[in-house]
C-alpha cells in the first residue's frame, strides 16, 4: 500500500497502538480510577497510546449480576466473560479490521512500540488472536521468524487483540453456556485456550511477552498477587544479583526485587534461596538483589552463576534491567 506524503506523515506520527489496531479498548471498573491513571500513564511513557487514542469500557461487575446456579467460576470471571463478549460484539456492529483489548492490570515493556513494529507484519492474514501478553499452557509452535509464534493454548486476557474473520466464532464461543458447563469452573481465556488447541482459529503471541499483569489485587480471583510476566524460558540463571548503594535502589523499586524472607546461613540452604530469588525476579520482569548485612558479595559471586553486578547510578540499572534488550541472554528479541 502507498500513502501520500501527507498521510504517510499522519501514520508515522500515530501513536503505536493506534497506527497497528482499530479500536484500542481498556476493560476497568468504574470504581478503580487508579488502575486507569497507572495504565494510562505507562502508555504515554511508552509512546504506545494517550487519552484520545483509547476506548474506555466499564467491566461488566459480576458482583451485581444475577449469576446462574451452574456457574462455578465466580463473579469476577463472570464479568471478564462477558465484558470481553461486549467488546467483540460491538466490533463487529461497527465493522472494524481488528479490535485490541487491554485490561486495566496490564503493564507495558517500554520496547512494546518497536516490537509491535517487526512482529505484526509476520502475522498472516487470516490470524485470530494475537496475544501481546498471557500465558502459554501449551508449548506454543515456531513459524518463519523466530519472534513470532503460533499459540496452541494461551490463557489471560490482560492484552491482547482479536481480527475481524474471527469475530463471529469467538462471540459463539464465548456466549456457549454448554462449554462452561461441561468444564467447571472454566473462565473465558481457558474457553480461548481450547478452541485454539482444536484449531477454531489461528492465535499468535510474539517470542517475548510485551505486557504483563501488574501487582495489586485481581477483580477476578480477589486476591494481590506481584507483577507477573510469564516469560518463556529459564533465563533466570542468567541473572545478576544487584550491588548498588540504598539510595539508587529505593530510586529502582520497579526494577528490582528483594526477597521478604531473611537469607539462610546453611550454604546449600542459601544457595536454594538465591535461586528462588532470582527466579521470583524473573517471573516479575525484574532483577534480583539482596539485603547487604545477610550475605556477603564474596559468597554470591561464590554460589550463583550470574554472580554480582555493580551499579553506580540508576541509568545503569535501568539498562541491565532492560533485559532481553541488554545481552544478559540471547534471544530473538535482542535489540541492540
Amino acid at each position: 500500500m502507498t500513502y501520500s506524503n501527507g498521510t504517510a506523515e499522519k501514520i508515522h506520527n500515530m501513536h503505536a497502538l493506534k497506527k497497528h489496531f482499530s479500536r484500542i479498548v481498556i476493560i476497568s471498573l468504574s470504581d478503580r480510577p487508579d488502575r486507569r491513571e497507572k495504565l494510562l500513564a505507562n502508555l504515554t511513557e511508552c509512546g504506545l497510546a494517550e487519552e484520545g487514542d483509547i476506548t474506555w469500557f466499564d467491566a461488566v461487575d459480576g458482583r451485581k449480576e444475577t449469576i446462574p446456579d451452574w456457574w462455578t467460576g465466580g463473579p469476577g470471571a463472570w464479568g471478564c466473560r462477558f465484558s470481553q463478549l461486549r467488546v467483540i460484539e460491538q466490533a463487529q456492529r461497527d465493522n472494524l479490521d481488528n479490535v485490541l483489548i487491554i485490561e486495566d492490570d496490564s503493564i507495558f515493556h517500554p520496547r512494546t512500540a518497536e516490537w509491535l513494529d517487526e512482529t505484526l507484519p509476520l502475522l498472516p492474514s487470516d490470524w485470530g488472536q494475537f496475544f501481546l501478553g498471557g500465558q502459554h499452557l501449551r508449548r506454543p509452535e515456531k513459524t518463519e521468524n523466530s519472534k513470532l509464534e503460533r499459540a496452541n493454548y494461551v490463557t489471560r486476557t490482560h492484552a491482547y487483540a482479536v481480527n475481524y474473520s474471527a469475530y463471529q466464532i469467538i462471540i459463539d464461543m464465548i456466549k456457549d453456556d454448554e462449554e462452561y458447563r461441561s468444564h467447571p469452573p472454566m473462565h473465558v481465556d481457558h474457553q480461548f485456550g481450547r478452541c485454539q488447541l482444536k484449531g477454531l482459529w489461528k492465535a499468535y503471541s510474539p517470542s517475548w511477552w510485551m505486557a504483563g499483569q501488574e501487582e495489586g489485587e485481581s477483580n477476578i480471583a480477589f486476591t494481590e498477587f506481584g507483577r507477573r510476566w510469564w516469560q518463556e524460558g529459564t533465563h533466570y540463571w542468567k541473572l545478576p544479583f544487584v550491588l548498588a548503594d540504598e539510595e539508587i535502589l529505593d530510586h529502582a523499586q520497579d526494577r528490582i526485587y528483594t526477597k521478604k524472607s531473611p537469607a539462610p546461613t546453611d550454604t546449600g540452604e542459601l544457595a536454594t534461596w538465591l535461586r528462588r530469588t532470582a527466579h521470583d525476579a524473573w517471573l516479575q520482569g525484574k532483577l534480583p538483589t539482596w539485603k547487604k548485612y545477610e550475605i556477603s558479595t564474596q559468597t554470591i559471586e561464590r554460589l550463583w552463576p550470574a554472580g554480582v553486578k555493580t551499579c553506580n547510578n540508576t541509568q545503569e540499572l535501568t539498562e541491565l534491567a532492560d533485559y532481553p534488550a541488554n545481552g544478559l541472554f540471547s534471544h530473538p528479541f535482542f535489540t541492540a
